[in-house]
C-alpha cells in the first residue's frame, strides 16, 4: 500500500478480486486497490476529489479497459490505464430495487459477462442484467440471498449462482444452476 502496510492493515475485508492479463490484480476491500505485477499495490478509487466507493464485487470488462465495481446501491466504472491504474471514476448504472422492501439495499456482489458482453450481477432481488452501457436488461430472481455468480458448462450456457441462507441458525450454502440462452465468453474467465 502506499504507506507499506500490508493488504490486512488497509481496513475492511478483502471481498474480491479480478486477475489482469498482465500480471496485475484489482481487489475490492474497503475501495479499490491494484497490484501491480511487480508487486506494488495502490488505491485506486477516490481520485482527484472522486468519491471513496463502498465496494464489494469487482470484474474486469473483457477487453480490460474497464473495471466495473459495486458501490452500495450502484455500479461504479473506471478506466484501465497501459500501466494498470485507474482512472475516470464514475457510475455505470444503479441496481434495479424491484420487488425489494422500503429501505432495503439492493446489493450487489458477484459478477461475470457472457460472449454477447451483458453483465451479470448478484443482488438482493436476484441476479441483474445489464447492457455494456448500464441499461438494466432485466433480473433473474432468486431465492436465497446470491452471492456469486459465473457462466460455464460444457456449452457456456450455464449460469452458476451460489447461494446462501440461514437454516435452523447454521448458516447453509449452495451452487445453482439455471439453464441460459446466451453463452458466456472464452478464454478469461472473471
Amino acid at each position: 500500500l502506499p504507506n507499506g502496510d500490508h493488504l490486512d492493515c488497509a481496513g475492511g475485508v478483502l471481498n474480491d478480486a479480478a486477475a489482469a492479463s498482465n500480471g496485475g490484480v484489482y481487489v475490492s476491500m474497503g475501495g479499490v486497490y491494484y497490484a501491480a505485477p511487480d508487486g506494488t499495490v495502490t488505491k485506486q478509487d477516490a481520485k482527484d476529489g472522486t468519491p471513496r466507493l463502498a465496494t464489494n464485487g469487482i470484474i474486469l470488462t473483457p477487453d480490460e479497459k474497464h473495471v466495473i465495481v459495486t458501490n452500495a446501491g450502484t455500479l461504479a466504472i473506471l478506466d484501465v490505464g497501459p500501466d494498470g491504474q485507474l482512472t475516470n471514476q464514475r457510475k455505470f448504472a444503479d441496481l434495479d430495487r424491484a420487488g425489494l422492501a422500503e429501505g432495503q439495499g439492493a446489493g450487489g456482489d458477484g459478477s461475470a459477462f457472457d460472449a454477447a458482453g451483458r453483465f451479470y450481477i448478484t443482488a438482493a432481488n436476484g441476479v441483474q442484467v445489464f447492457d455494456k452501457d448500464g441499461k438494466h436488461l432485466g433480473t433473474i430472481p432468486g431465492n436465497r440471498n446470491l452471492v456469486s455468480v459465473t457462466i460455464s458448462g460444457a456449452q457456456r450456457k450455464t449460469l452458476y449462482v451460489v447461494t446462501a441462507a440461514v437454516v435452523n441458525g447454521e448458516r447453509k450454502v449452495w451452487i445453482e444452476s439455471i439453464p441460459l440462452l446466451a453463452t458466456g465468453q472464452r478464454g478469461r474467465g472473471k
